[in-house]
């Protein structure tokens, strides 16, 4: 979730970097543009000063790149208000900033698409990182399932016995008890001893015991059941983020190319360096310039159609995380190797342990349930 927080906020520089270079190689293209094929006469209808235009004619000036040029002073022609020219000079200067600046905020669209790269770069880095992670979770998983059915083996085990003891036991109980009501019934002369009620009582005793061991086990096993479920769930959404994952550093690589392909080509390109002191009548360094921008800005375009379709995809799988139920739970499943452990397995270790120790305890007290049954048998004495 971290990582997808990241690309997210990734994709807002993103757009920052993109609108940066589309305000300003759409600026450069213009001033451009209106270098190459710009008029006289467009200038001053924009400026709604065209009826001066035949002032301007009269000193054969028609082309926009005429008046940009520095040799050019407005001076030069005859205006009948000092309003007009302040306007058209005015117009001229911001003409030759706008020419002037090209360099710096070509620069700066690399400098920016420098530091997009970088970013690329980190978050690439992270995306390796995290699908290493997800193959560590994968194997501990395995581990654990493993492990998990071990127990299981044993659970299942220890039920038997459990379950064969409280039968074995209540078949005694029933039996110690029907010989002693023979016994009793038919002779008046019988003789029942306090050891043939003891016995009797605690081969009933020990039944009921094995029988509430064997039902404790069987809710246990019912609980390992279910986490072994949430464990086998839990893979296969790891399975699903690992293919989603895998996808979308793939995606991001090429938004990480297309960053690197535009930083790459106005380094390598004649477009920055042509840009420094541009001269508005030199007609093929203008057209390289332009060439250039135009190349960036188709490749920018593409750069921005991949990361709003990008965007949208982690937002959606945002949104899928947040509503996988075992994702909190992952991390209590999963117990970090060399931490503190905090597998939910961990109870039934200790729940094994106990009853496997309490059957010993009672199995070594009494000698085994054949020396049980021996000693009922001989206990019960008819006079």
């Amino acid at each position: 979730m971290d990582l997808l927080a990241d690309i997210l906020r990734e994709c807002m520089h993103f757009r920052n970097f993109i609108e940066i270079l589309q305000t300003n190689l759409e600026g450069i293209e213009n001033i451009l543009t209106f270098v190459q094929r710009g008029t006289v006469s467009e200038t001053l209808t924009d400026l709604r000063l065209e009826k001066y235009l035949p002032n301007f004619e009269k000193e054969d000036l028609e082309d926009a790149y005429q008046l940009i040029q520095t040799s050019f002073d407005i001076e030069e022609v005859e205006l009948p208000t000092r309003g007009a020219k302040r306007k058209i000079n005015d117009r001229i200067q911001s003409y030759r900033h706008e020419l002037s600046t090209i360099k710096d905020r070509i620069h700066e669209v690399k400098d920016e698409g420098e530091k997009c790269h970088q970013s690329c770069q980190g978050i690439t880095h992270k995306f390796n990182v995290f699908l290493r992670e997800i193959d560590e979770t994968q194997e501990a998983i395995l581990t654990l399932l493993g492990d998990q059915h071990n127990e299981e083996a044993k659970l299942s085990v220890l039920s038997m016995i459990a379950g064969g003891l409280a039968i074995t036991s209540l078949a005694l109980c029933l039996t110690g008890a029907v010989g002693m009501g023979v016994a009793f019934f038919s002779s008046a002369e019988a003789v029942i001893s306090v050891s043939d009620v003891f016995l009797i009582v605690t081969t009933g005793a020990l039944s009921a015991g094995a029988a509430a061991t064997a039902w404790d086990i069987r809710k246990q096993m019912k609980e390992v059941e279910k986490v072994r479920q949430a464990l086998d769930d839990l893979q296969g959404q790891l399975n699903d983020m690992n293919i989603k994952a895998g996808m979308q550093r793939m995606a991001w690589r090429e938004i990480e190319t297309e960053a690197e392909k535009i930083v790459h080509y106005i380094d390598h390109s004649k477009m920055e360096r042509t840009a420094d002191g541009l001269n508005p009548s030199h007609r093929r360094p203008v057209q390289d310039v332009l060439d250039g921008v135009h190349v960036v800005l188709e490749d920018a375009a593409f750069f921005q159609a991949n990361v709003v379709e990008f965007k949208t995809e982690t937002q959606r799988v945002q949104e899928n995380l947040r509503q996988l139920s075992l994702m909190d739970a992952s991390a209590v499943v999963l117990a970090t190797p060399g931490g503190p452990p905090t597998s939910p397995l961990a109870p039934l270790y200790g729940l094994i342990t106990r009853t496997v120790n309490g059957m010993q305890t009672v199995m070594g007290s009494s000698g085994g349930v054949a020396e049980i049954a021996q000693r009922m048998g001989a206990s019960l004495t008819v006079g």
